[in-house]
């Protein structure tokens, strides 16, 4: 028995239909859950800016803790830091303009290895990465802070290293100084 043509072409326009909704219905549930996925991952990481900014003002509150009642223009935190070969880490350099004349004065500071005994000193110098010797403008009675990263390579000997920050202002009365220690293990 034959078909009717129109029924055949009606046939096929229904199941063209029908494939037509699976995919609208496919689209609409990916769409929604891509939404839901984007919007746990913003919930889960959307506050690492905020927390990051939060540690930042603790920092600096806990620096400005250790100015008080002291005469230092330079504090070096921490004093004494363990890194491993191959590894990162950085100190916190508070700078504090404590001359007496109410002036804005220009600090800069040099950072040196003082137990240099069988050590490759231009080597270990090369670990810290900092704008040594590069003038910094502070404010009467304001406190410029600064990150010195100290990057260990994998190849740098196991021990101990100290180290001596010198500030220079551009008045003596600013000049200080701070020591710190790094510490170097293996992997």
């Amino acid at each position: 028995m034959k078909t009717h043509p129109k029924r055949k072409i009606l046939g096929e326009k229904r199941g063209a239909l029908e494939l037509s909704m699976n995919t609208i219905v496919i689209i609409v549930i990916g769409v929604t859950l891509l939404t839901l996925g984007l919007r746990w991952i913003y919930s889960l990481f959307g506050g690492l800016q905020e927390r990051t900014g939060e540690i930042d003002e603790q920092l600096k509150k806990q620096i400005s803790n250790l100015f008080e009642g002291g005469d230092e223009s330079l504090i070096v935190r921490p004093n004494s830091v363990t890194i491993q070969q191959g590894k990162n880490k950085d100190l916190a350099f508070a700078i504090r303009n404590a001359i007496s004349d109410g002036k804005e004065h220009d600090f800069s500071y040099t950072i040196v290895l003082t137990n240099a005994e069988g050590k490759n000193i231009e080597e270990v110098m090369a670990w810290i990465t900092s704008s040594q010797g590069q003038e910094i403008g502070v404010a009467s009675g304001q406190v410029h802070y600064e990150l010195v990263p100290v990057d260990i390579p994998k190849s740098a000997p196991i021990g101990t290293y100290r180290f001596e920050t010198t500030l220079k202002a551009d008045n003596p009365e600013g000049n200080s100084k701070a020591n710190f220690i790094v510490r170097v293990v293996g992997e």
